[in-house]
């Protein structure tokens, strides 16, 4: 069950690795956006210590769901202001 979610938290650490600009966020929610691409760095390793892959199979499910949720999260507030 875990393993579509690794993969969807991947692609989207991947994004939020790119996009650590507050001209890619609407500014009410770059601060959750910053907090969120800090999360992705230090998961996706600094200086290359590992892959996202590898540390994402390392995280319990339960850190797994919290980090799915706050992406979910800012992605649902994302949203609702392209309304």
């Amino acid at each position: 069950m875990d393993a579509p979610l690794r993969d969807r938290l991947s692609a989207a650490i991947l994004e939020f690795g790119f996009a650590d600009d507050p001209q890619h966020h609407p500014p009410d929610l770059w601060p959750e956006a910053h907090a969120i691409q800090q999360d992705a760095t230090r998961i996706a390793g600094k200086q290359n210590e590992g892959s996202i892959a590898a540390t994402l199979n390392a995280m319990s499910s339960e850190e797994l769901m919290r980090l799915a949720e706050r992406l979910f999260s800012y992605y649902v507030k994302l949203a609702e202001g392209e309304d």
